[in-house]
C-alpha cells in the first residue's frame, strides 16, 4: 500500500519496499492502492484530505511517476466510486472515489481519463465509447 499525501505520490514507498526486500528481495511491487480522498472535514480517520481540484491535479501526475519508478510493475487506483452515503459520511475513506454516489465524475476521473486517453489513445477511446460516460462531470 502507498497512501499519498498531497502531492507526493510515492510517500512511503520506498521504506515499504525495504521492509518487503527482507523476505522478498528484487520482486516487482504492485501499488495495491492509490488515491486521494475529498473528505475535508476534522476526524477524516487519518488520510489527509485534498481538494477535488488538488485531487484531480495528483492524480494526472500519478501514471507516470509511477510508470517511472524502477521497482513498480503494476499500479491499481482506490478506488472507482464514493461510498453511499458520501455526502453525510464522516469516514475519509467514503470519498475516495473518482466517480460520486450519485454517478457523476468528480474532476479527477477526466484528468485521469484524460491523461489516459493521451497515453493509449485506441483502447481508451473504446472504453469511453462503450460507457459513454465522457463529460458527465459535475
Amino acid at each position: 500500500m502507498c497512501y499519498p499525501r498531497g502531492s507526493d505520490v510515492l510517500t512511503g514507498l520506498e521504506e515499504r519496499i525495504e521492509r518487503a526486500d527482507i523476505a522478498y528481495a528484487g520482486k516487482p511491487v504492485w501499488l495495491s492502492e492509490t488515491g486521494w480522498t475529498t473528505y475535508r472535514k476534522s476526524g477524516s480517520g487519518g488520510h489527509a484530505a485534498t481538494t477535488e481540484a488538488d485531487a484531480a491535479a495528483y492524480g494526472a501526475a500519478a501514471p507516470a511517476i509511477i510508470r517511472d519508478h524502477p521497482r513498480v510493475d503494476k499500479a491499481f487506483r482506490f478506488e472507482l466510486r464514493n461510498h453511499p452515503p458520501a455526502a453525510t459520511s464522516t469516514n475519509s475513506e467514503a470519498r475516495f472515489g473518482i466517480v460520486r454516489p450519485d454517478g457523476s465524475w468528480k474532476p479527477q476521473a477526466e484528468a485521469l481519463l484524460d491523461v489516459l486517453t493521451a497515453r493509449h489513445s485506441s483502447s481508451t477511446s473504446a472504453l469511453v465509447e462503450h460507457h459513454g460516460r465522457r463529460g458527465r462531470s459535475s
